[in-house]
């Protein structure tokens, strides 16, 4: 079971160079309401924290100056710097208060959470992932006690039953008595880790992990959760409601409002490394290279790059990428990459190693169309694209032992910003990140063909592998403007 220095929080969204942002086109949400597969708690331990590590959020409705009804939330202050933010297999834990002066009618009691797609303002274009709810009270069980915890069983969207809405049976026992006085109820929801949600161009139905909370201004599309708690109150009268992240479909005729923001962070962590690669982090040895840890590096098909050298001479190299296996990696840590020149002409192996002129960035693609007749890949969307920071390459010793010198190696590290969002995918709505390698630029050499020479997908992650962490490898003088620890054993803060 991870402990919370396992996880990277995400805070404020990453900034990059050479961004490039594009206008999205959002899908039209279908009205099919998700089903949900089982949750399973894999954070057994989150629930034994210290007081000192929890944090409250309230939020209160007001008459006349007192508060009436209060809404508490209890999130893990490790996440929660602003915001409440729950780690996938914590419960949302709260409270909810309830003070009245003179003796009031109330119906029902019901707490919701709400996962919701958001590609604009328009309620229609929204996209409903989650929704589970529990009544906490109603007047059919009679008068309610001072405090309240109960182990009711969510129910499932999909059983088309709205506790909320008062029936004839409740309506009849409320008009026996009337709250007057202080009550409390506890709540505690479990989140599913999946949620079955239709799709595409057919709407087919598939399982999707939950994503985690996503708001950037300059993207189309965002992922935000709610919690509503509802208040049925007796006829001719308003509800009170209490809600985080409001959704129209349960806000009409609304006129007690709390927006709070309600985060969530999915726990996904990379599998473990070769057994070479993991014995040089325990042992604070270098890493090994491709030709030797053969179980620990990808290698990406070779690619030919053809240009002029010094505008005198027309120049082949063969160049080869590696990258770290497995293929995902932990946000706030680095990806550890190397890459191989081959070519006949020395003066241009040597031009390009000893120069800036290889840049390899992460790219990141949000997309999401509300337009139900497009699929994810089509290719007159409109995605936001933007760039990080280029990775940091350095001469290595490996290929030495090619006395022709036809071959040279180099070492990198692409350090990754621990705000980065994770890779996600929610129904149409998609985080997707693709390492590449761009032309070369050196002076005196220029490339027959500008455009990238190596695209390859990779998955950024949350939580750190088992087993040792990684580490930081390059030498004095080949910084990042990342600030990135040489050891990743950090807390979450």
């Amino acid at each position: 079971m991870p402990g919370q220095d396992d996880v990277i929080p995400s805070a404020q969204p990453p900034t990059y160079t050479g961004a490039h942002s594009h206008t999205l086109n959002a899908p039209e949400s279908g009205h099919e309401l998700p089903s949900y597969a089982p949750s399973r708690r894999t954070v057994s331990n989150m629930s034994r924290r210290r007081e000192e590590q929890i944090k409250e959020f309230e939020n209160v409705i007001k008459r006349k100056g007192k508060t009436i009804v209060s809404m508490t939330m209890l999130a893990d202050a490790s996440f929660s710097k602003h915001i409440p933010t729950f780690l996938e297999g914590s419960p949302v834990k709260g409270r909810v208060c309830l003070n009245l002066d003179k003796p009031e009618t109330i119906h029902s009691i019901v707490v919701s959470i709400r996962g919701t797609i958001i590609p604009g303002a328009d309620p229609n274009q929204h996209q409903t992932f989650l929704h589970i709810w529990r009544t906490l009270w109603s007047a059919e069980q009679g008068h309610p006690p001072r405090t309240n915890t109960l182990n009711e069983p969510i129910l499932p969207v999909d059983s088309r039953v709205d506790s909320s809405h008062t029936s004839a049976s409740s309506a009849a026992a409320a008009a026996k008595f009337k709250l007057q006085g202080e009550y409390v109820w506890n709540f505690s929801l479990d989140l599913p880790k999946q949620v079955a949600v239709p799709h595409g161009r057919s709407k087919e139905i598939e399982l999707f992990s939950l994503p985690q909370t996503f708001t950037e201004r300059q993207a189309r599309a965002s992922i935000a959760y709610e919690l509503l708690v509802r208040f049925a109150r007796g006829k001719w009268q308003t509800d009170y409601r209490s809600v985080i992240f409001t959704s129209e479909e349960f806000v009409k005729h609304l006129f007690y409002r709390i927006p709070v923001t309600f985060g969530y962070i999915p726990l996904s962590r990379p599998s473990p490394f070769s057994p070479l690669r993991r014995l040089s982090y325990q042992e604070n040895a270098p890493l090994l290279g491709p030709t030797i840890d053969l179980e620990g590096w990808h290698r990406l098909d070779p690619v030919d790059v053809n240009g002029t050298l010094f505008n005198d001479r027309v120049v082949n190299v063969k160049c080869t990428l590696y990258l770290a296996k497995p293929l995902s990696y932990t946000r706030g840590s680095l990806i550890p990459l190397s890459i191989s020149l081959e070519s006949a002409d020395q003066q241009c192996l040597d031009l390009l190693v000893t120069s800036k002129a290889i840049t390899i960035r992460l790219r990141r693609r949000v997309r999401y169309h509300y337009d139900s007749q497009r699929t994810v890949g089509a290719h007159h969307l409109r995605d936001s694209v933007e760039y990080s920071d280029p990775a940091i390459l350095w001469p290595s010793s490996e290929g030495l032992e090619d006395s022709s010198r036809r071959t040279r190696f180099m070492n990198g590290e692409l350090h990754l910003k621990s705000d980065m969002k994770p890779s996600s995918a929610m129904a149409d709505f998609r985080i997707e990140y693709t390492l590449t390698l761009l032309s070369f630029e050196a002076p005196g050499f220029e490339s027959a063909d500008n455009n990238p020479l190596i695209e390859h997908p990779v998955e950024i992650v949350t939580a750190f592998a088992s087993g040792p962490r990684p580490r930081k490898y390059a030498p004095p003088g080949y910084e990042s403007e990342i600030p990135v620890p040489r050891r990743f054993d950090m807390d979450p803060d």
